[in-house]
């Protein structure tokens, strides 16, 4: 079949790709080794990106400028609507809601996926400025989205937020995100010793890694507050930080590597493949405060790291029905602390609690898996 993926970004150089466009990416590609066709829909963010380019097979379209790009995904969706035989939208914004209601038009079958918990409730930009509690515009996105033809959650949470918000329980498809399992998968003491040498990371230490942005929401204050006195009771432990932040962001870095020691903390910044670094890590660091199901955390569960994460909806999804990880109250400085101190007590915990979470993994969460599923889906839309 054809698939039609709609997204907000897809591949633009120069441009910091989010967890929605790395997991549609994910999720196409393994469509498209099915033997199914795909072309994308984005949005054209920067003047030198192409309105249209072939990307490994994929046909690339992004729409431009603002204001416009509606129009131009309806003219593209009316153009193509006897090749399409199925969209799919990754996302809940004004785009992608849009898109919905003419996919309905046109009589093609459409899914949108919800990426993330609370998106249901959240005021838009205009609703900010209206008196409180009155969101008439997230209500229309909401009516809007509710006309595609099934909508996939990725979270018991978020499952929950959209019979609140009512959405047809018949359309909810719960299908969750997936892992690339042949690119993050564990590795032998052997294979991480020499990952770690050739990534510039101690070899005779526990290696902690936190992987996101670095930013409140990711819950990084969390890595600050309480890093200090964690190394003071565990000197065999060193921090790996990987992403990006802002200027505020690496002065208290700055002031952490102070507070503790510069060679007990390895500062790597944003990087194209976070694969190696969870290979390499021993236990992965997952404080954020909202998510939908967080890639980064499936991610590192694959490659086999020992992962403390917040209770919030889908990291519970993720961690709680093989306990294969542990849980922290979500923004709990002293409950964070003492989880990691109990892990690091008993190291041998950290080995079984890796194992556990790849297993895990490859057994639910694996991208042949998922594909098969969104497939499944699609021609069940189009058989009726």
């Amino acid at each position: 079949m054809h698939i039609c993926m709609i997204v907000t970004s897809y591949k633009e150089p120069g441009r910091t790709h989010t967890g929605a466009e790395l997991q549609a990416d994910t999720q196409l590609r393994a469509l498209q080794a099915l033997g199914h066709s795909i072309t994308v829909i984005a949005k054209k963010k920067t003047k030198t990106s192409k309105f249209y380019e072939t990307i490994d097979g994929i046909d690339v379209y992004r729409v431009w400028p603002t204001g416009f790009r509606s129009i131009l995904t309806a003219f593209l969706l009316w153009k193509k609507r006897k090749q399409f035989d199925i969209v799919h939208l990754h996302g809940q914004h004004v785009f992608t809601a849009l898109a919905a209601w003419i996919c309905k038009l046109l009589a093609i079958p459409s899914v949108m996926k919800i990426t993330i918990s609370k998106q249901v409730f959240a005021p838009t930009s205009i609703d900010k400025i209206l008196p409180k509690k009155s969101i008439p515009f997230r209500k229309c996105i909401n009516w809007l989205s509710r006309q595609s033809s099934a909508v996939i959650t990725i979270s018991q949470e978020i499952a929950a937020e959209l019979i609140d918000c009512h959405f047809t329980p018949e359309k909810i498809q719960h299908i969750t995100n997936g892992v690339n399992m042949s690119k993050f998968q564990p590795i032998s003491p052997d294979e991480q010793s020499a990952l770690r040498r050739e990534l510039g990371l101690p070899e005779d230490k526990i290696l902690a890694l936190f992987c996101s942005r670095l930013i409140h929401r990711k819950g990084f204050d969390l890595i600050i507050n309480t890093w200090p006195e964690i190394w003071k009771n565990h000197q065999d432990l060193h921090l790996v930080i990987v992403g990006d932040g802002n200027a505020e962001a690496q002065a208290h870095i700055q002031k952490l590597t102070q507070q503790t020691s510069p060679s007990a903390i390895t500062v790597v910044g944003q990087v194209a493949n976070s694969a190696p670094y969870m290979q390499a890590a021993d236990i992965f660091l997952f404080p954020s405060r909202k998510e939908g199901l967080p890639n980064a955390l499936i991610e590192a569960m694959s490659c086999g790291c020992a992962c403390i994460a917040s209770d919030i909806g889908g990291n519970t999804d993720l961690i709680s029905p093989e306990k294969a990880g542990l849980l922290f109250a979500s923004g709990d400085y002293q409950d964070f602390s003492r989880q990691l101190n109990e892990l690091l007590t008993e190291k041998d915990n950290i080995a079984e609690l890796g194992r556990k979470a790849a297993s895990y993994m490859k057994a639910h969460y694996d991208i042949k898996i998922i594909a098969a599923k969104l497939a499944q889906l699609y021609q069940n839309l189009l058989s009726k």
